[in-house]
């Protein structure tokens, strides 16, 4: 299904806004995607944010404003580190038109591919951060092995009167 929707963007020339649906935007979610729209880089809204991984993941300065619950000013910023699992990603146009979209097949994740295809294709990424969007982390129909937290602990760390300044 995620090749057929990237396939379908294709041809309209302004890239996509890829989403799952079990998530919740922050009242500025409209500010970060006309960044990363701005940007032109691939985006990702919303990262498995683990304290074991955010260091790795954010660098350590992030990591530790988001460990001690520190407000973080809003905006797109480097990922030290290919990221691994998302609900929500902006891919532009450019891009996109990179994308081996072939590859996609066989039940292999769309996040997962990205991250392989950005860290092949030498893409530019960015992450928002806060992130400005959470995952709900519905287990509902999911199996017993499936336990990990998948939230983000950033997504509460932010304040609505700050942006980009």
């Amino acid at each position: 299904m995620s090749r057929e929707a990237l396939e379908f963007a294709l041809p309209h020339g302004r890239g996509v806004l890829f989403c799952e649906d079990d998530i919740d935007l922050s009242p500025n979610f409209d500010l970060y995607l006309l960044a990363a729209m701005g940007e032109g880089a691939v985006t990702w809204f919303y990262t498995h944010e683990g304290p074991k991984t955010l260091s790795l993941t954010y660098g350590p300065v992030m990591a530790s404003l988001i460990l001690g619950g520190d407000v973080i000013k809003p905006g797109l910023y480097p990922l030290s580190t290919p990221r691994r699992g998302t609900q929500c990603v902006y891919i532009p146009q450019a891009a996109l038109e990179l994308l081996p979209l072939t590859e996609l097949h066989g039940g292999v994740p769309i996040d997962i591919a990205l991250d392989r295809w950005v860290d092949r294709l030498l893409l530019r990424s960015l992450v928002a951060l806060p992130n400005p969007v959470q995952h709900r982390h519905s287990r509902v129909a999911r199996s017993v092995q499936d336990v990990g937290i998948k939230r983000s602990l950033s997504f509460d760390l932010r304040r609505e009167d700050q942006w980009l300044a």
